[in-house]
């Protein structure tokens, strides 16, 4: 086991990914500042009708989001193949990225469905200027199997993420972004599967496996 592995403190993985899933909420939630902002101006005609869009619109994000973070790091379970999908499309809203999903086959355990959605965040940030993220996410034998291949121009993950993703300590960068390919690596672990990556230039692909 990697040292880093062994030794990072609980805490500190928490306290990095709160600190994200509060980050990506904020966006929303300025947002649907601005709508009450508008609204509270005494806004009619056009301009109300945009401060309901935004105020909708907001609230939308921010509940997907939430949705999201739960899922993803909170263990909650229960899905089915429709809810399944909307949270693995939640990281390429409004990105110039491109998701196409496999079949996807409900009853997965909690820590493959973990696995698949932070391995598709990562994705989704590794194609800011745009592209396609493919995933495959389905049983086979005694586990579960999600890859993702990714490719676009300037397709990269990000040095920060890859060190999270080997179980490495942060050495520079963002920590919003070591910090869930961390959590990955530590569920790879946690939950006897395994992980693998390859971050080439303009391509690259994750996969993450977990008994079933």
């Amino acid at each position: 086991m990697n040292k880093d592995n062994a030794s990072l403190a609980p805490e500190v993985l928490a306290a990095r990914l709160l600190s994200r899933a509060i980050h990506d909420i904020s966006g929303p939630t300025s947002g649907l500042t601005a709508a009450l902002d508008i609204l509270g101006d005494d806004a009619s005609g056009a301009a109300h009708a945009e401060g309901l869009a935004l105020a909708r619109d907001s609230l939308a994000q921010m509940a997907a989001r939430i949705a999201f973070c739960r899922a993803a790091f909170g263990g909650a379970s229960g899905w089915d193949g429709e809810s399944l999908v909307r949270l693995m499309e939640t990281p390429f809203t409004g990105t110039r990225a491109k998701l196409e999903l496999g079949p996807v086959v409900p009853g997965a355990p909690t820590r493959a469905v973990q696995g698949a959605l932070i391995a598709l965040q990562i994705s989704a940030e590794s194609l800011a200027a745009g592209g396609v993220a493919r995933l495959s996410f389905q049983p086979f034998q005694a586990e579960w199997r999600a890859r993702i291949d990714g490719e676009g121009p300037r397709a990269r993950i990000a040095p920060e993420t890859v060190e999270g993703l080997a179980g490495l300590a942060l050495s520079s960068g963002l920590a919003g972004r070591w910090a869930p390919a961390r959590y990955l690596n530590a569920l790879s672990v946690s939950a006897g599967g395994a992980l693998d990556f390859v971050a080439g230039e303009g391509q690259f692909w994750i996969a993450f496996t977990c008994p079933g």
